[in-house]
């Protein structure tokens, strides 16, 4: 065992054996790189959270300034040197926070394609995050910071494009996931906003395929339904610069799509009835439907966000 009471933020550096953790707001980063065997050292105090340096020189941290609800967030870096060094600390980007706001902290970072533009999420209070966060946008320099839009705390739902400086994000007030969700697309540097979702509609689980081009699961908006008799979505193909929709998927009507990925020209999705699920998979130039993997056990929910990563992770090796 190397630590308990670890939070579900740990990290392994990409392509190193070493991982950064935090217990109880402190980080921590072991180092399994022979012979360390299993060099655990704590970096620093009252962080909220972490995500690795694009470089995996060391870490972006967040922090509040002091204990008060509404004191600003502290962005820092932290630079990791050998062992036997002190790590260094450099002052990154000051999130102010108003008076009447509460602010407890932030998601994970994530950073665009060329490094140079990153998004996360402010947190307020557990109650009011349920219901809405803010989306943020600073650049890699700290030069340049928005606050974008309300979003939910699911990291997932924010995905640069693969080569481009577009951020896709399911936007929207509120935390039943089938009602008032956007799919929605910001550019920097301009911090231009768009909306993709058609009036009547609620979209999440965006996937993008390439840089023109993104999946969401849609289904019709019925505000007045209860949460249980809402229509399951299908799957859609956006074309970001013509803004035309596609259906490509047509489940069953107990049946609903979600969480579709794009992997070497094949399409893979969720599809389920509420009771099981199975994990289907189509190749995008004839659209034939296969049912690859089958009686999975239904992810936990809440509000009708599913979280299918409880069940199925598509592994992507290093040389892909």
């Amino acid at each position: 065992m190397v630590k308990e009471g670890v939070t579900n933020n740990f990290q392994w550096a990409p392509g190193q054996n070493k991982m950064g953790f935090l217990v109880n707001q402190e980080l921590f980063v072991l180092n399994t790189e022979p012979p360390k065997h299993f060099l655990v050292t704590q970096l620093t105090k009252e962080i909220t959270n972490f995500s690795w340096l694009p470089d995996i020189s060391g870490f972006l941290t967040s922090a509040k300034e002091n204990r008060q609800l509404n004191s600003d967030i502290i962005l820092s870096k932290i630079l990791l040197r050998s062992d036997r060094q002190k790590p260094v600390f450099k002052h990154f980007y000051t999130v102010p926070v108003g008076e009447n706001e509460i602010v407890v902290g932030s998601s994970q970072f994530i950073w665009s394609h060329d490094h140079k533009w990153i998004s996360f999420i402010l947190n307020p209070s557990a109650s009011i995050s349920a219901d809405s966060n803010i989306l943020c946008l600073v650049s890699d320099d700290g030069k340049y910071f928005q606050r974008v839009d309300e979003v939910l705390d699911y990291p997932e739902w924010l995905q640069w494009a693969p080569t481009k400086s577009y951020l896709g994000y399911i936007g929207g007030f509120g935390r039943e996931a089938n009602i008032n969700k956007q799919l929605k697309l910001v550019s920097v540097p301009s911090f231009q906003n768009e909306i993709f979702t058609p009036k009547g509609y609620v979209d999440r689980d965006l996937y993008w395929k390439n840089d023109s081009t993104i999946y969401v699961s849609r289904s019709k908006e019925m505000k007045q339904a209860d949460l249980d008799k809402r229509p399951l979505p299908s799957l859609y193909e956006i074309d970001i610069s013509t803004f035309r929709n596609k259906q490509i998927t047509n489940p069953a009507k107990h049946e609903g799509d979600f969480a579709p990925q794009f992997f070497h020209s094949q399409l893979l999705w969720v599809r389920t009835d509420t009771q099981t699920a199975n994990i289907f998979v189509t190749r995008t130039d004839n659209m034939k439907e296969i049912a690859w993997i089958t009686n999975l056990t239904v992810a936990s929910a809440y509000y009708a966000k599913w979280n299918w990563e409880e069940v199925f992770s598509l592994y992507i090796g290093l040389e892909c």
